[in-house]
C-alpha cells in the first residue's frame, strides 16, 4: 500500500467499494470487509467498524483479543501478537525484518495504539500521520459560551456534558490523564467514543489506563496566563467571560482554574489602575 493511499482513506474506501461491487468476487470479500472496518475505525465509528471486521478472521481476533487463534508461523500474525501484547518495539523489528511495514501500520491503527507511543518509530509514520493529521484543537474558555475548533470546524458548547468536560480537562492537563483520576466520569471509554464519533476522527485514545489527545491543542487560558507575564493588554483582550461558570460547582479542578484566572485578571486590572493613578498624580521629588 502506498503512502498516498494509506493517508487518503476516503478515496481508498471508494475505490475498494467500486471494485468489489463491480467484480463481486468471493476472493476479495475478506479484503473488502477489512478495508471498510479500517475506514470506520479511523473515523471513530466503532460499532460500524465491528460490523465489517467481525466478518474477517483477523478483525475477529483483534476485536475479541483472541491471541490463541494467531498462527505461530505467519509473520503478520507475529506482528499482531506483539502489538496486542503491547510490545511495539518487537513488533516493529519483526515487520522490518520481513518487510511487512504496511501490516504493522494497519494493525496499529485497528488496535487504537496511542499516537504518543507510536510516533517514536519511523516505521509507523503512516499511522502516526493519520492519528495526528489535521487533529488540531483550539479551545476558547474565556467566552460566554465556550467554543472549540477541531480541525477548523467550530462547535459552541451551551452545556458541558461529561464528554465535553473530559476534552476540556485534557486540553488543560497537557493532553493526558490517568483513568483513575477521572473519577467524576462514570464511563470514560463511552466519553472517548462520543468525542471520536462527534469529530469523525481518532481525537482521543485510551492506552494503559490513560486517556490522551492525538494531535495538537491549545487554549485561550494557556495564552491568557502566558500573556499576563509578557503583554498585559493582550491578556485582558482575551477575556470575555469567566471560565467554567456553570460547572465550577461540580468539579474542584474547574473551580481552581476559574479562581486562578479571576485572580490573575484582578492583578492585571489593578496594575493598569495603579499606573493610571501614577500618571494622573506623579509623585513629587
Amino acid at each position: 500500500m502506498s503512502e498516498r493511499k494509506f493517508e487518503n482513506l476516503y478515496h481508498l474506501k471508494k475505490e475498494i467499494e467500486e471494485e468489489f461491487q463491480k467484480m463481486n468476487w468471493k476472493i476479495y470479500e475478506h479484503f473488502y470487509y477489512f478495508a471498510m472496518g479500517l475506514f470506520h475505525m479511523y473515523h471513530g465509528e466503532i460499532a460500524k467498524a465491528r460490523e465489517f471486521l467481525d466478518n474477517t478472521k483477523t478483525g475477529n481476533i483483534i476485536l475479541n483479543k483472541c491471541l490463541n487463534k494467531l498462527s505461530k508461523f505467519r509473520k503478520q500474525d507475529l506482528v499482531l501478537k506483539y502489538l496486542m501484547k503491547g510490545n511495539i518495539k518487537l513488533a516493529v523489528e519483526i515487520a522490518k525484518r520481513y518487510n511487512i511495514i504496511a501490516s504493522l501500520n494497519i494493525y496499529s491503527l485497528l488496535l487504537n495504539k496511542s499516537y504518543h507511543k507510536i510516533k517514536r518509530y519511523k516505521e509507523l509514520k503512516y499511522t502516526a500521520k493519520l492519528l495526528k493529521k489535521n487533529n488540531k484543537i483550539k479551545f476558547y474558555f474565556l467566552r460566554y459560551y465556550p467554543t472549540v475548533y477541531v480541525n477548523k470546524t467550530k462547535y459552541k458548547i451551551h452545556k458541558f456534558s461529561k464528554s465535553w468536560t473530559l476534552l476540556a480537562y485534557l486540553v488543560l492537563n497537557e493532553g493526558k490523564a490517568r483513568i483513575d483520576m477521572l473519577y467524576w466520569i462514570k464511563n470514560v471509554k463511552h466519553a472517548v467514543y462520543f468525542i471520536n464519533k462527534k469529530f469523525k476522527t481518532q481525537l482521543l485514545s485510551v492506552h494503559n489506563q490513560e486517556v490522551r489527545i492525538n494531535g495538537e491543542f491549545e487554549s485561550d487560558i494557556e495564552k491568557f496566563i502566558r500573556f499576563s507575564k509578557q503583554s498585559k493588554i493582550k491578556a485582558l483582550m482575551l477575556w470575555r467571560a469567566e471560565p467554567f461558570r456553570r460547572i465550577c460547582y461540580y468539579y474542584n479542578w474547574a473551580e481552581d482554574i476559574r479562581d486562578m484566572c479571576k485572580m490573575k485578571r484582578e492583578e492585571l486590572l489593578n496594575h493598569y489602575n495603579f499606573n493610571a493613578l501614577i500618571q494622573k498624580n506623579p509623585p513629587s521629588l
